[in-house]
């Protein structure tokens, strides 16, 4: 117990320390490494990429141990829309999950065993735990841990740290939810899916500014911006222009580095 009381304080002084991201996740990736686990990810998922692009993939900080011929894998092959832990964090769910416990239960789908499959038989994760960290509506963020270890060291291992790893999992997560600038980073499939005119638009509409004055700065054509907006809101599912707005507004457009 002091051990680990030991890296959880250390973790907390160094996230009190730093507002960036690769900071952050660094001090988590040591209280990781040093609990025992091989490697962690985290990823936070906004509900604005899962209602405007289909098929995204989750922008994932990873551990350097981490193989990431595995992430470009579960982009390739869709794993997101079969991820049982994502899946139980959009319900609600803050229960850490141990993948081959829940598999063993037989409550998985056939897809959704393939993921945790492929994870073991591919790329050598033994075992895995998710943590939830973040749920509200279809916001949702998360912490996942993978060991080599034996079955009965893997079990000695979340006995003695899984309280640990939980409490620090949530305080990074916190700590990231909380600064715009940092939650920011996984917006990218958002920002990416967007031209530069589109996104130079759409910030200046967030900024109050009506569509003739954006257009008017942008040196466009009030007709063309207005062709822009409703490309905009075709792109991102049919929505609304005030659900546009609406959207933009939740992640703080007006402030992101285009």
């Amino acid at each position: 117990m002091l051990r680990t009381d030991s890296i959880l304080l250390d973790f907390i002084k160094a996230a009190d320390s730093t507002n960036d991201i690769d900071t952050l996740f660094k001090a988590l990736e040591k209280a990781a490494l040093d609990l025992g686990y091989d490697t962690i990810s985290y990823t936070y998922i906004p509900s604005c990429l899962v209602e405007t692009i289909p098929q995204f993939s989750p922008i994932f900080k990873i551990s350097q141990s981490f193989d990431t011929r595995f992430i470009e894998h579960y982009a390739t092959e869709n794993f997101a829309a079969h991820d049982f832990t994502i899946k139980r964090i959009n319900e609600g769910s803050l229960e850490p999950m141990v993948w081959w416990d829940e598999a063993n239960k037989g409550i998985l789908s056939r897809k959704e065993k393939r993921v945790i499959d492929v994870a073991r038989t591919d790329y050598g994760m033994r075992h895995g735990i998710s943590i939830p960290t973040y749920s509200n509506r279809s916001d949702m963020a998360g912490v996942s841990l993978t060991s080599s270890e034996s079955d009965h060291h893997f079990l000695l291992l979340r006995t003695e740290s899984l309280a640990a790893i939980r409490n620090i999992s949530r305080i990074f997560s916190d700590r990231v939810l909380a600064i715009p600038h940092v939650n920011n980073v996984f917006l990218a499939p958002l920002l990416a899916s967007l031209s530069a005119t589109e996104k130079l638009i759409l910030q200046g509409l967030c900024k109050g500014a009506s569509l003739k004055i954006v257009a008017c700065e942008l040196n466009i054509s009030h007709k063309y911006a207005g062709n822009v907006v409703e490309s905009l809101r075709r792109k991102l599912g049919n929505i609304s222009r005030d659900r546009l707005l609406y959207i933009a507004g939740l992640i703080e457009f007006h402030s992101l580095p285009l």
